[in-house]
């Protein structure tokens, strides 16, 4: 299709020409032409299965910029009017959208309830790729329960499937949440396997964000086991990659992970550079999650320092935006870098009790069971300061 000509071929509406452009920018990870693309075709009179079609794909392009609220919107007309339109393959598209953003609302029950009722569809239609692709999901949603076995044993079955009716898309996120999984079980060499595994993918699909993603993400496994040196190649070629697509946001995330490398390989003349220029990619960036993740390497660096005050002050800062982005990641994260600084700097540190204490009220809304249990054990080690703590915090 020649994206140059402003009219459609003979005998196609300009709705389903929108529908087609918007189609293949979502497939190439291009959120902000999908978007666009699926918005203008809604002002073209489309049909039914248009509409909950390009309402769908707003949704997911929304659904990938964070856009929680107004992702949720789309999706739920996209639904709507997938109910009235007789496919059922449509349908059940728009249901497992919709699961995804419930998900990532963590909102599970209802996650779950509407991937159920996606496999029950995609069963009756005997739509391998949808069945293997919703499975996917489902494992997500136990990866954020913390049940990373059950996730596993889900993946193992939604892989079969992908690879029978050769969906690389789909096995690009199957390959990616079984990584995730052995990272978090510590099985670095299982999730290595799966890194190669994403790297024959992206060269197979010509994929540069997927390229790029995996470089970053088998840098945050080396980064995970403080193999700073390790690290420090994936990630550096992770940020050319990003900056390449002109992606500020996760440009700017890889810095923070550049950042924890340098402090740990003492090459402290580097973080202030690369410090200002995440600060600076923020600003063009309205991502609560991401100013998170700046202020905890900001926290990070006092407790190297051991400036206990501003060690506390950027954790707060950190727990603040990501109580605002309501991400359990960075909550996650969060928990594993205020570990380190109890560690490093000890209980008896002026604001911890109160710090911890938020930290407790924001942990089950997210479901962080075991980190919860953990947080506890700390809290019991911490000298009470004997002042009530302010609730509006």
């Amino acid at each position: 299709m020649n994206n140059n000509v402003s009219k459609p071929p003979s005998g196609v509406s300009e709705s389903a020409r929108l529908l087609a452009e918007a189609c293949k920018y979502l497939g190439k990870g291009k959120s902000e032409d999908a978007l666009r693309c699926a918005v203008q075709g809604l002002k073209h009179a489309p049909t039914t299965v248009e509409s909950a079609e390009l309402n769908r794909i707003a949704g997911e392009a929304l659904l990938n910029r964070s856009q929680l609220s107004e992702a949720f919107d789309y999706v739920t007309i996209a639904r709507r009017y997938a109910l009235t339109c007789g496919d059922s393959e449509v349908l059940c598209k728009s249901i497992l959208t919709l699961g995804r953003v419930y998900g990532r609302m963590n909102r599970y029950a209802l996650a779950d309830k509407a991937w159920s009722e996606a496999l029950i569809l995609a069963n009756i239609n005997g739509d391998v790729r949808l069945q293997g692709r919703i499975l996917v999901n489902r494992a997500a949603l136990n990866q954020r329960r913390g049940d990373h076995s059950q996730a596993l044993a889900i993946l193992d079955d939604a892989r079969k499937r992908l690879e029978k009716v050769g969906d690389l898309r789909g096995l690009a996120g199957c390959y990616e949440c079984i990584a995730s999984s052995y990272m978090e079980k510590d099985e670095p060499k299982l999730a290595m396997q799966s890194f190669e595994k994403l790297e024959e993918l992206a060269r197979q699909l010509d994929d540069k964000r997927l390229d790029a993603i995996t470089q970053f993400r088998r840098g945050a496994l080396h980064l995970k086991q403080d193999e700073f040196a390790e690290a420090l190649e994936p990630l550096e070629e992770a940020y050319r990659l990003f900056k390449r697509l002109g992606d500020r946001k996760n440009r700017a995330i890889v810095l923070c992970n550049l950042i924890r490398i340098h402090i740990g390989l003492k090459q402290l003349d580097k973080v202030g550079a690369c410090l200002r220029e995440a600060v600076g990619l923020a600003k063009g960036v309205d991502s609560a999650s991401l100013m998170s993740m700046i202020q905890m390497v900001r926290g990070e660096m006092a407790v190297y320092e051991g400036a206990r005050d501003r060690a506390i002050r950027y954790f707060t800062e950190a727990l603040s935006y990501a109580e605002k982005a309501d991400d359990v990641e960075r909550f996650r994260s969060l928990h594993g870098r205020l570990g380190e600084m109890v560690k490093e700097l000890g209980f008896k540190v002026p604001g911890l009790e109160q710090l911890l204490k938020r930290a407790r009220r924001a942990y089950p809304s997210v479901g962080l069971k075991n980190e919860l249990a953990e947080l506890d054990e700390w809290l019991k080690q911490v000298p009470s300061s004997g002042v009530e703590e302010d609730k509006n915090i």
